[in-house]
């Protein structure tokens, strides 16, 4: 996980990832309901007087990469924002899982930009290269 700590950096602001095993065969319809799970299970935790929205998921496929995106706003009772955007990966040798997070939206999908090339080409990589001795 990096937690941005540049003085230009909105605080709190995070961006971490996982790299997983190949998956193949991608199946948004699938990762729509593992979103909808999830949803479910953090509407069901959510404090008193806070809203959590979330925006439908999104699909973009190219030569090399799927990408599978979905963002959640949650408003706190307390008028305190915060914005969490979750793209997964796919690729040829190694998916990833990236997750932004910001009290700041705009922060929030800067932070995931920045790091997601970085991440496409550490999933280029066979899988071998990437595990500790």
């Amino acid at each position: 996980m990096n937690v941005c700590e540049a003085a230009k950096c909105v605080p709190g602001s995070r961006v971490s990832y996982i790299l997983a095993p190949g998956n193949f065969n991608p199946s948004f319809e699938r990762y729509k309901d593992e979103r909808e799970r999830v949803a479910e299970a953090l509407r069901g935790r959510a404090p008193a007087g806070s809203t959590i929205s979330f925006d439908p998921p999104e699909q973009t496929t190219g030569r090399i990469f799927t990408l599978f995106k979905s963002r959640r706003a949650d408003m706190l009772a307390d008028g305190k924002k915060s914005f969490v955007l979750s793209q997964r990966l796919h690729s040829a040798h190694l998916p990833a899982d990236i997750i932004s997070s910001s009290t700041d939206n705009k922060a929030a999908e800067a932070n995931m930009a920045l790091c997601t090339l970085p991440i496409m080409l550490l999933s280029q990589r066979k899988e071998e290269a990437t595990k500790c001795p």
